[in-house]
């Protein structure tokens, strides 16, 4: 394998298998008697009159949508059951027990989670201590690894990692740098998914669960290299994303100009509680997402009296290299944002002791 040639990431037996064709690979159309589905319809047909029937695998009508959203080739693109599918797709068509991935940390613990499924060596590279990507680093954890995992925005910090230095990273190492854009539309700017190219070992995953508003839909999507996207259709499932899905997926791009509306009053509140928190004497990180990470002294008692007296659930972090101290709210609607504000300063106000520390109240 060598930089430049994704390809050969590909575990090498995956080479020798034939695609499998699904029926509706072969015929959309006539009289369908050639995948024994139930000809007598769906029990359920105000959800769609042809649910009783295989969707076609190659989402047509979404993949034409995407590719002209992003600026990319029908044929750079997979599609699939949320983000994390395209996750585990790349581990299945690139690992092999034993082979190394690496991953950009504090970050999402999937990336990990997964590749240890897959008997992958994960070897970890952290962000500087200003929670910034450090290249030289993520190079050395990435010599001779197959991929390399990296968020930006980073869950769970809300940071935008530099751009210059993930594109140095895809063409310097010869693992697929693996670009998580989840969080994107909350950041402004172009995606990566224009930087894909056949000769560049970058891979770009994207999802319609965050901005889009369809985490229970559950369809994601990777902007890959163009000779790589074979073998993740070889190693994904026939029928990767339902047609309630895709048809959701699809209505849903239509109306981008309120995703982009919904996205602005995001960032306008991010910075009203982002804000607030300062003025409790708490740390905040800077955030290009739909959360923000703080920190307090003991952030174990206060998520646990935020969720059993304030009825308010938020997430511990403090578990994760770097994030000593670290408590991660999600932005909501306005009063779900107050509600939370006000819960925290109670709980603040009567755990003292817990709140100070770590970045939090002096």
């Amino acid at each position: 394998m060598s930089a430049g040639d994704p390809a050969s990431l590909v575990r090498p037996h995956l080479r020798e298998v034939e695609p499998y064709t699904t029926a509706r690979s072969s015929h959309t159309g006539g009289l369908l008697l050639d995948a024994n589905e139930n000809r007598l319809g769906t029990l359920v047909p105000e959800l769609g009159e042809d649910l009783n029937q295989y969707p076609d695998p190659r989402t047509p009508e979404l993949r034409s949508a995407l590719a002209d959203r992003l600026s990319v080739s029908e044929g750079e693109l997979w599609i699939g059951n949320g983000s994390d599918e395209g996750i585990d797709v790349l581990l299945r068509a690139l690992v092999d027990p034993g082979d190394a991935v690496a991953v950009v940390e504090p970050t999402y613990g999937v990336y990990r989670t997964r590749a240890r499924t897959y008997g992958a060596d994960v070897r970890r590279a952290l962000l500087d201590e200003d929670l910034r990507l450090d290249v030289e680093a993520a190079a050395g954890a990435a010599a001779g690894a197959k991929a390399l995992f990296l968020c930006s925005p980073n869950n769970p910090t809300g940071t935008r990692l530099s751009r210059e230095g993930i594109l140095e990273l895809a063409d310097r190492v010869d693992a697929l740098v693996v670009a998580d854009e989840a969080y994107v539309e909350y950041a402004g700017g172009p995606s990566l998914a224009g930087e894909v190219r056949a000769d560049r070992n970058l891979a770009v995953l994207r999802t319609f669960s965050k901005a889009w508003g369809l985490a229970g839909a559950r369809v994601g999507y990777l902007a890959a290299p163009a000779p790589l996207v074979p073998y993740l259709d070889l190693a994904g499932l026939p029928y990767p994303v339902s047609k309630l899905s895709s048809r959701a997926a699809v209505r849903t791009l239509e109306r981008s100009d309120e995703m982009e509306r919904r996205v602005a009053a995001v960032r306008e509140e991010r910075e009203r509680i982002a804000a607030r928190l300062r003025e409790m004497g708490l740390r905040v990180l800077p955030s290009e997402s739909n959360f923000l990470l703080f920190f307090v002294g003991d952030p174990g008692r206060v998520q646990g009296r935020m969720a059993s007296e304030e009825d308010v659930v938020i997430r511990n972090r403090s578990d994760l290299p770097r994030l000593d101290g670290a408590l991660r709210v999600t932005v909501g609607r306005r009063e779900e944002n107050d509600r939370f504000l006000e819960a925290l300063e109670r709980t603040l106000d009567q755990l003292p002791d817990a709140a100070g520390g770590a970045g939090g109240r002096p």
